[in-house]
């Protein structure tokens, strides 16, 4: 019996530490500047800003994940978005962002319509109103604030 206890002890010091949280959040299309953050037992964070307006609210979910030496971040509706957005923003605090991609309904935005700086996306001044999704990713070391 402490044999079976070592080893798994010993395993499970050896597998990557993995964790995960999801928010699910209603955007709502009021052109009120709104934003929805999760957080991991670690205090990794990640908030995703917004301004929207439109017909009707929209269901999103705001994800949040480290594995394997990665932090990735999203929010998206899992399929298309009608929503009129005058800005977005997301932030994976303390973490300089390696990967980002924004999409609308026809795929992935041009990259001058937002700016990657440090640990944020964010909508630039050319920023085409539609977004369906919006992903960055970093290295799990972080950086100091």
């Amino acid at each position: 019996v402490i044999m079976a206890f070592v080893v798994v002890a010993l395993v499970s010091l050896l597998l990557p530490l993995a964790a995960a949280e999801e928010v699910p959040f209603e955007a709502k299309p009021n052109g009120q500047a709104q934003s929805v953050t999760a957080s991991l037992p670690d205090n990794t964070e990640c908030t995703f800003s917004y301004t929207c307006q439109g017909g009707t609210g929209e269901q999103w979910v705001l994800k949040l994940e480290k594995s394997d030496g990665q932090v990735m971040c999203s929010a998206g509706r899992g399929g298309a978005s009608y929503l009129y957005f005058a800005d977005f923003k997301m932030t994976l605090g303390k973490h300089t962002l390696e990967h980002s991609l924004a999409k609308d309904l026809s795929g992935a935005i041009k990259e001058s319509e937002y700016i990657v700086e440090g640990d944020t996306i964010t909508s630039s001044p050319s920023f085409g109103n539609a977004l369906s999704h919006v992903e960055v990713g970093a290295m799990e070391i972080s950086i100091e604030a």
